[in-house]
């Protein structure tokens, strides 16, 4: 049986469905997506699918059958007063959409078949589509279709006891002519089927549309070309092991690399500068690139290095055939401990891997604090100062943490600043719950029309998008404080437990959650609810049309936000596991100074 939602289809046939072609869109569909339709058509006596001899050899196989499915949909909305010269096969299917809205009250664009369906969801449909399960989406479309043939049948039974009378008066001769047109029994086919194809149509398109959530690459895109492009030549190298012979760093110098981004290294870098005393023993290239002034290494640093054994280290030549060519007794332990302990190389690793993560920390920071500022409502103002400090906080710390500063005063900050966003997203969410139960009690006590009650309606959304986005911006905030805190060495568990706490707020905020589900819910009720005396039926559906834009705005916006944070919380545990594993960076040295590095 055909899965329509995750079954791949080419790219003409999409194309064709997205254009409105019916006969597309049933050959896709399954025998039980389409067994709605045959149940509409064949429960009518003027229908012709039940003589067909296919219906007769196939059934309840109905995609084998799907064309005739399409022809017999076409034939009944061909049925109405207006239709009923156009010949055998039936008006074009988006002419029959818009007869359809017209019939009920559905604000309609001629041209425009997807909007128009959409419309007709929209008002027919009180839930989320992709929040539930295919039991339930059946549940609902079969309830859907029942409300709208029902508001026909209503409708139709007052226009008919008027108009007719004031037919039979005016023309007494002619008057049954209109009988068919004002019963209109073919709508009763028509309006179900309408809105179950609409269902597919929207069920499959959203399936295989490209993501519309453009979340940004984890990493800077400026990066340096990556090494394993680029073509040089390598001198032996000087390899650096604990006592357990498990190398921990290894120099080599390098021909010019090329076109490469070298990241800046100061004279005052405690860090990458720590190198530079073993700079000159590193074996040389040829003569020509030894009386250069400029340098280049490739150096590959043992991120998981453990502490040896008494802190001793040693130091050998390794010749590119991987031999080692002679015991460099460089220095004695003490010093070359000095310079090369587990400490110290865990520090180099993590600046190496941090560089490709400073711009990305920088830049969603930037995001933040653009978004506290585009908030219209703040209900208390230590919420947008407890947002904002914790941002210029992190500015501030950043370029340091992530060059290997990692000093306690710094840590404790960030703790501080984690306990202050903690309490504000606890009060955000209470907010948002109170809220949420308010907008059943939404009511316009002095207004005879909707408008007023409209204008409330939507004064309301505005105070929940707001606090939506003020939650997202304040665990948006709490992601990047632990991106920071992920650089320090230790404290894993914390670190674990941290990211599961930030994931559980994030995950609060899925379309599927009870959060959402309350607010939206809620709303979609109230606004389906919205009516009035004084108004056209086709007036209130364009409100409520108007009004319920806002629920598919506001999902859009939190999923977007929450893949973001997820980008945010990935990144960071790649950038942890990555510092653990032995690191490549280049090294470009000026002198006897290193005055530029590149990760790779």
């Amino acid at each position: 049986m055909k899965d329509l939602t995750t079954e791949p289809l080419p790219a003409d046939t999409l194309e064709a469905i997205k254009s409105g072609d019916l006969y597309a869109l049933l050959s896709v569909c399954s025998d039980d997506d389409l067994a709605p339709l045959v149940e509409v058509v064949v429960g009518r006596v003027t229908n012709f699918l039940d003589q067909d001899d296919d219906y007769k050899k196939h059934s309840p196989a109905h995609s084998k059958y799907h064309r005739q499915i399409g022809n017999e949909i076409r034939l009944f909305g061909g049925n109405s007063f207006r239709n009923i010269f156009r010949g055998n096969e039936g008006p074009p299917y988006d002419e029959i959409v818009v007869d359809v809205c017209k019939k009920l009250d559905i604000p309609y664009e001629k041209g425009n078949l997807l909007k128009n369906e959409n419309n007709l969801l929209t008002i027919y449909l009180e839930r989320q589509w992709k929040n539930l399960t295919a039991e339930e989406q059946q549940e609902v479309m079969a309830e859907a279709r029942r409300t709208a043939s029902g508001t026909l049948t209503a409708t139709k039974a007052i226009a008919k006891t008027t108009v007719l009378f004031a037919l039979t008066r005016l023309h007494p001769i002619g008057w049954g002519a209109f009988v068919f047109d004002l019963a209109e029994p073919a709508f009763r086919v028509t309006v179900p089927c309408v809105l179950h194809i609409a269902y597919l149509r929207k069920r499959i398109l959203d399936s295989h549309a490209p993501t519309d959530v453009k979340i940004e690459d984890a990493f800077d895109p400026t990066l340096p070309v990556l090494v394993r492009e680029l073509k040089f030549e390598r001198s032996d190298s000087l390899e650096i092991s604990d006592a357990q012979n498990v190398p921990c760093l290894s120099m080599t110098q390098i021909t010019d690399p090329g076109l490469v981004q070298w990241n800046s290294v100061s004279e005052e870098d405690s860090c990458i500068s720590r190198l530079s005393p073993l700079l000159s023993v590193v074996p040389g290239m040829a003569a020509a690139i030894e009386v250069a002034n400029t340098h280049y290494m490739e150096v590959v640093v043992n991120g998981s290095l453990q502490k040896g054994k008494d802190g001793a280290f040693s130091a050998v030549v390794r010749a590119s055939n991987g031999t080692i060519s002679e015991h460099a007794k460089l220095f004695d332990p003490s010093t070359l401990s000095s310079i090369v302990n587990a400490g110290a190389v865990f520090q180099i690793v993590s600046v190496a891997v941090a560089q490709k993560h400073l711009a990305d920390i920088s830049r969603k920071l930037d995001d933040i604090k653009s978004g506290v500022t585009k908030i219209q409502r703040f209900q208390e103002e230590h919420r947008r100062s407890a947002i904002t400090g914790a941002i210029r906080y992190m500015e501030q710390v950043a370029q340091s943490v992530l060059e290997g500063e990692w000093t306690e005063s710094i840590r404790v900050q960030i703790e501080s600043h984690e306990a202050r966003l903690l309490e504000v997203q606890e009060h955000i969410l209470a907010d948002i719950r109170s809220d949420s139960d308010r907008i059943s009690e939404l009511k316009d006590k002095e207004g005879f029309g909707s408008k007023g009650l409209e204008t409330i309606i939507r004064d309301h959304q505005k105070l929940m998008y707001d606090l939506y986005n003020t939650l997202l911006l304040c665990i948006r905030a709490r992601a990047c404080g632990w991106q920071l805190l992920t650089v320090f060495p230790g404290e894993e568990r914390l670190k674990q437990f941290r990211k599961r706490d930030i994931q559980d707020a994030i995950l609060m905020l899925d379309a599927g959650g009870d959060l959402l589900k309350q607010t939206d819910g809620k709303m979609q009720r109230t606004i389906g609810g919205l009516s009035s005396v004084w108004n056209t039926k086709l007036t209130l559906n364009e409100r409520k049309l108007s009004l319920l834009e806002w629920n598919d705005e506001l999902l859009k916006q939190i999923e977007l936000c929450r893949l973001q944070v997820e980008s945010d919380l990935n990144a960071a545990e790649a950038f942890m596991m990555e510092r653990r594993q032995p690191t490549t960076m280049l090294l470009k040295i000026e002198g006897d100074r290193i005055t530029g590095m590149s990760p790779v």
